[in-house]
C-alpha cells in the first residue's frame, strides 16, 4: 500500500455549530485514522456527525452521549475524503462542559 502523510487536530463541541473535525484534502485523498469524542457534562448530549461536501453535510451519526461517555471511530471504520470533502460534527444543546474532540488522518 502506498505510504500515507498523517496529521491530526482536537477542539471541542459548543452547541449547535457544525464544527470541522476533519478538514479537506488540499489534493488527492484523506483517510481517516481516528476520531475520538469525550462527554464530561453532568447532562446528556445528542452528537451528530456528518460528512460535508460541496458545502451539503450529510449526516450519517448520530447518538446520545452521557456523563463520561466517550465515543471513538477507528479500527474497522473507514472513512474516506476526497476534494471538497470534510467532516464536521454538532450537538443538540450547548452544555456547560464542551465535548472535546480528537481526529488523525492521512494523505495521499
Amino acid at each position: 500500500m502506498a505510504e500515507l502523510s498523517g496529521s491530526g487536530a482536537a477542539g471541542s463541541l459548543n452547541g449547535a455549530t457544525h464544527v470541522e473535525v476533519v478538514p479537506a484534502p488540499s489534493t488527492g485523498f484523506r483517510m481517516v485514522r481516528c476520531m475520538y469524542f469525550n462527554h464530561t457534562d453532568s447532562s446528556p448530549v445528542t452528537l451528530h456527525i456528518a460528512k460535508k461536501a460541496g458545502g451539503t453535510p450529510y449526516q450519517f451519526h448520530s447518538q446520545t452521549m452521557l456523563r463520561g461517555y466517550t465515543l471513538e471511530f477507528g479500527d474497522g471504520d473507514i472513512i474516506i475524503l476526497g476534494a471538497n470533502e470534510s467532516l464536521e460534527a454538532w450537538l443538540d444543546s450547548s452544555p456547560s462542559t464542551q465535548p472535546t474532540w480528537v481526529s488523525t488522518w492521512g494523505d495521499k
